[in-house]
C-alpha cells in the first residue's frame, strides 16, 4: 500500500481553491469552471488511520479541494456519477478494489474506510449488496447498536442525519437488486428475512430496529423474527395499500412513476422491453441525483427496485405480535391522511409502547430539524 500520509498532505491549513479566478490556457477567466461548494464541508475531523487518510486524499483530489474531513459527503461536495469512477481508479493507487457503487452506499471517507474493509466485493457485474453495512463505529455502554432498515430506494444512507445524533454503533441494511447480481425481495417479509440472515451472530438483545417509511414495515417485521431484540421505532410507516401498484397493469405503474416527475408518456410508448422500460424511457426518466450520469443498466436497476418494493407493499398483510412498538409520526401531512387512523391500524398489530407526532413532513423526519425531534424521541424511549 501506498504511504500515508504524503508530506504536508493534511497539515496545512486548508486555502480556498477558488479565491482567484482560474484562467484558460490564453490566461483569461475560465467561466466553465464553477466555485466547488465549500460550505458543504463539515466540521473538519482528522483521518485516524492510514486507509482514512488515503480516502481523503483521493476524495481531495477528485473534486479539487486541499483537504476532505473523514465525515465529508461526497455528493454535498459536488460528487457526482462520473467522479465516482475516478475515485475507483484512484483506489487503485492504493490497493483498494472500490467499484463507483461503494461511494453511493458509503459516500463519506469515514464510511468507505469502514466497509471496503468489512466488505470487500467482486468486481463486475457479480457485485451484490453487502446486506449490512457499518453507518457509525462508536462505541456506547448505554445504548444498543442502531439497526436501520432499507429505504424505498434500497439503501440505507437517507439515515446519515439520524445517525449523527445518536450515539452508539449503527448498521445499515441494504436491500438486494440495487446491485447488479441479485434479484429485489417480493415480498416485505422476505426481505425481513434476508436481513434477519444478514444480522446472523450479532447479540440480538443489543439490537434497537429502526425503519423510515417503507423501512417502517421491514423493521417490525424483523423485529418479529427477532423476538428478544431490544426495541423497534417506526417512523412514519407506509401502510400495506393496495393501490399502491396493480400486479395486473405494471405498465400503468410506470406510466404513474413518470407522471411523478412531470413526464408524460403513453402506455406504448413503454412497449418493446422485457421489463417495460425500453432504453428511451429510462433515459428520460429526471432520475434522483445520485444516478445522474449513470448508465442505462444502473438506471433501470433502480427502478425495478423501486417497482418491485412498491408491489411488495402493496400486498403486504403484516403480521400480528406481541411486539412492543414506538410509533413516531409526521404532522404535517395530506388532507387524506389521518393519524388516528394510522395509530389505531398498529394498535390492533401490536403493543404501541408510545407515540409521538412532530411539527414535520413526512421527508422532513430525516432531515434538519425534524430529525432532532426523532432522535429526542429514541433516545428518551431506550
Amino acid at each position: 500500500m501506498t504511504s500515508w500520509p504524503p508530506s504536508g498532505s493534511h497539515g496545512a491549513e486548508r486555502l480556498g481553491r477558488f479565491d482567484r479566478p482560474s484562467l484558460t490556457a490564453n490566461r483569461k477567466p475560465d467561466r466553465t469552471v464553477r466555485p466547488k461548494p465549500e460550505s458543504a464541508l463539515t466540521e473538519y475531523v482528522a483521518p485516524r488511520n492510514e486507509v482514512e487518510g488515503a480516502l481523503c486524499d483521493i476524495f481531495a483530489e477528485v473534486l479539487g479541494f486541499d483537504r476532505v474531513g473523514i465525515e465529508d459527503d461526497f455528493f454535498a461536495l459536488g460528487g457526482d456519477s462520473l467522479s465516482t469512477v475516478r475515485v475507483a481508479q484512484q483506489g487503485q493507487r492504493f490497493g483498494f478494489e472500490i467499484q463507483p457503487l461503494h461511494v453511493f452506499h458509503w459516500p463519506t471517507p469515514l464510511l468507505l474506510a469502514m466497509n471496503i474493509t468489512m466488505h470487500p466485493e467482486p468486481s463486475g457485474a457479480g457485485l451484490q449488496s453487502p446486506g449490512l453495512v457499518t453507518l457509525s463505529a462508536q462505541r456506547h455502554l448505554s445504548t444498543p447498536t442502531f439497526v436501520f432498515a432499507s429505504t424505498l430506494s434500497g439503501s440505507a444512507t437517507p439515515y446519515l442525519p439520524l445517525v449523527r445524533r445518536l450515539p452508539g454503533c449503527s448498521m445499515g441494511l441494504v436491500a438486494p437488486g440495487l446491485w447488479p447480481a441479485e434479484s429485489p425481495a417480493t415480498s416485505i417479509q422476505g426481505l425481513a428475512s434476508y436481513f434477519r440472515d444478514c444480522l446472523e451472530g450479532l447479540p440480538t438483545r443489543s439490537l434497537a430496529l429502526i425503519g423510515w417509511s417503507f423501512g417502517a414495515p421491514v423493521a417490525y417485521e424483523l423485529g418479529c423474527l427477532l423476538p428478544e431484540a431490544h426495541s423497534i421505532f417506526l417512523v412514519d410507516p407506509l401502510l400495506p395499500n393496495a393501490r399502491a401498484i396493480d400486479p395486473e397493469n405494471v405498465l400503468g405503474y410506470w406510466r404513474w412513476l413518470f407522471g411523478q416527475y412531470g413526464v408524460d408518456v403513453a402506455q406504448e410508448d413503454l412497449a418493446g422491453h422485457p421489463t417495460g422500460l425500453p432504453d428511451r424511457m429510462v433515459e428520460l426518466w429526471p432520475a434522483p441525483g445520485f444516478l445522474v450520469n449513470s448508465s442505462v443498466d444502473a438506471k433501470r436497476r433502480f427502478m425495478l427496485l423501486h417497482k418491485a418494493h412498491r408491489l411488495a407493499m402493496s400486498t403486504y398483510t403484516p403480521t400480528r405480535s406481541s411486539r412492543r412498538i414506538h410509533l413516531i409520526l409526521a404532522g404535517v401531512t395530506s388532507p387524506r391522511f389521518n393519524i388516528a387512523d394510522t395509530v389505531a391500524r398498529w394498535h390492533a398489530l401490536a403493543d404501541v409502547g408510545g407515540t409521538v407526532v412532530l411539527d414535520a413532513a413526512h421527508a422532513d423526519l430525516l432531515e434538519e430539524p425534524g430529525v432532532a425531534g426523532v432522535a429526542q424521541f429514541i433516545l428518551s424511549r431506550l
